[in-house]
């Protein structure tokens, strides 16, 4: 039997067992994911579905293994996630935006290293900007940030108010180290460097999000 028949035959095992309103769930939370990537414990509405997920790992495993997904957890972010294995659903970012999710990488690591592991990592706005200025030399505009971050909240990576401004607070989720893996701070500076020198080149980079 090929694989992609076992991840069948295994979906439909384990779905059979539910009930009328756990398939339902079931349906709700499958949306989520192809929707949003991440599902953030420490993000208050999250909470119940990350732990649905975790309760019923084999059918979502079988399901999504079956879509050319792998249906990944994380437990020491406390994070459930998708990610295409077929190289589907990439998200195409800009030098502005792929700069961005390295300096709140920058950030989030800065701020760990000072906080509890049960505190929220928060930053302003202004923060960014300044780490932004360092990076590329231009702090960008206000416009720039806030189409950058409406992206990044979809995806639970930041959360933040619809409009920001510099005094705006940003909460940076453990999901950030996902996109960005390093865990020390000249391999972040180097990928920055690298992209301040790129100035006038195309000005498209792949990052994975999904």
């Amino acid at each position: 039997m090929s694989d992609r028949l076992k991840d069948l035959a295994t979906f439909n095992e384990e779905y059979e067992k539910l009930s009328d309103s756990r398939r339902n769930e079931f349906a709700r939370l499958v949306n989520k994911l192809l929707r949003d990537t991440y599902v953030v414990r420490k993000k208050g509405e999250d909470a119940s579905d990350y732990f649905a997920l975790l309760s019923n790992r084999p059918l979502f495993e079988s399901f999504f293994s079956f879509m050319d997904f792998a249906f990944e957890v994380d437990r020491d972010k406390e994070i459930v996630y998708v990610k295409s294995t077929a190289g589907r659903n990439r998200v195409r970012l800009g030098k502005f935006d792929t700069a961005l999710v390295l300096v709140l990488r920058k950030l989030f690591i800065k701020k760990a290293r000072e906080a509890s592991s049960n505190d929220k990592i928060i930053v302003t706005l202004k923060d960014v900007i300044a780490e932004m200025k360092t990076a590329l030399g231009v702090p960008g505009r206000i416009s720039h940030y806030r189409e950058a971050l409406r992206k990044l909240k979809r995806h639970k990576i930041v959360d933040c108010p619809s409009e920001v401004s510099e005094e705006s607070s940003l909460e940076i989720y453990p999901s950030i180290a996902l996109l960005v893996p390093q865990e020390d701070f000249e391999g972040i500076e180097q990928r920055l460097s690298t992209l301040a020198k790129s100035t006038g080149k195309e000005d498209d980079t792949d990052e994975e999000t999904d």
